[in-house]
This record gives structure tokens, C-alpha cells and sequence, in this order.
């Protein structure tokens, strides 16, 4: 679930949760629901999608077509810091508060109870004691996620 980075932080983490159960969850294509990159950025046309498109509406493509690229890509230079600011907006927005020095660990109160909840990159871990506060609290940042032409966002929450 986390990296190396990761590992530290997720054992604070752990160690603070004053026996709360950790619930995961994994945000599915995470940089594909930042926004875009500030500057315009364009991206030429490869096979794949130009088949991919043909076979969807029956119209080939011409390989010298180039594309604006609406959404934070992997490897973009700016994709990581979007992924970073947009979570972070949502969790605050789902009433999370900056915990530690470190951005990814937040604290919250949800139903009258403590909610502390750690991220590195696309992975999570939430720390509650009852698994519907988890799933309700998954539920609101699933719903923040969602594009405007998703039923629902990608975000798959893991419960034992």
C-alpha cells in the first residue's frame, strides 16, 4: 500500500491511533481527477488512442492531431503538486485539519468521534473505531473525486 517514503509515517500513524481500526482505501487514477496544468500543454495523438477512438466512433483520426491536456497526466511535471492540492482541498472540504508537520496526516471529527487519516499519493489510511464512520467518510472523498462525467470516481476503499 505505501512505499518506502511512506513506511515512517504510516507506523506514527498507527502508533497515535489510540486503538482505532485502520480502514484503506486507494484513489484509482488519481492524477487524472487533478486539474489540468497551468500552462496549456498538448499531447500528439499515439496509435492506441487513435485506435481506441476509431473502434468507439468509427472515425480515424489524423496522426498529426494533438490533444489539450485537460487533466493532470503521470510524468507531467505538475502532476504530482495538482494531485497534492487537490486532495488536500478535499479533505479539508470533508472537514479533515493538517494533523502534523508532514501534509499527508489529518485529523478529524466526524459523528462525535476522532478520525485520523494518512495519504501518500493515491493510497490512504483512515483510523476509526467504527467501519461506518470509514465508509462514510470514504463516501464524501469518493464524491469530491467524481468528475462531472463519472457516475462515480474511481476510489476504492478496503475493508476487512
Amino acid at each position: 500500500m505505501f512505499g518506502t517514503s511512506g513506511v515512517s509515517i504510516l507506523h506514527r500513524f498507527v502508533r497515535a491511533t489510540d486503538n482505532l481500526t485502520i480502514y484503506g482505501g486507494d484513489a484509482k487514477d488519481a492524477f487524472a481527477h487533478s486539474p489540468g496544468p497551468s500552462m496549456p500543454t498538448f499531447t500528439k495523438l499515439d496509435d492506441a488512442f487513435r485506435d481506441w477512438h476509431l473502434e468507439q466512433t468509427g472515425v480515424l483520426l489524423d496522426k498529426d492531431l494533438v490533444l489539450p491536456v485537460l487533466r493532470a497526466l503521470q510524468g507531467h511535471l505538475e502532476a504530482a503538486r495538482l494531485w497534492e492540492e487537490h486532495i488536500s482541498a478535499i479533505l479539508e472540504d470533508v472537514g479533515f485539519k493538517n494533523a502534523m508537520p508532514e501534509k499527508n496526516i489529518y485529523a478529524g471529527q466526524f459523528c462525535g468521534e476522532k478520525v485520523l487519516l494518512v495519504h501518500q499519493v493515491n493510497d490512504f489510511a483512515l483510523g476509526c473505531r467504527q467501519e461506518s464512520i470509514a465508509k462514510s467518510v470514504y463516501s464524501d472523498i469518493r464524491a469530491k473525486l467524481t468528475l462531472h462525467n463519472e457516475v462515480e470516481a474511481p476510489f476504492v476503499p478496503w475493508f476487512s
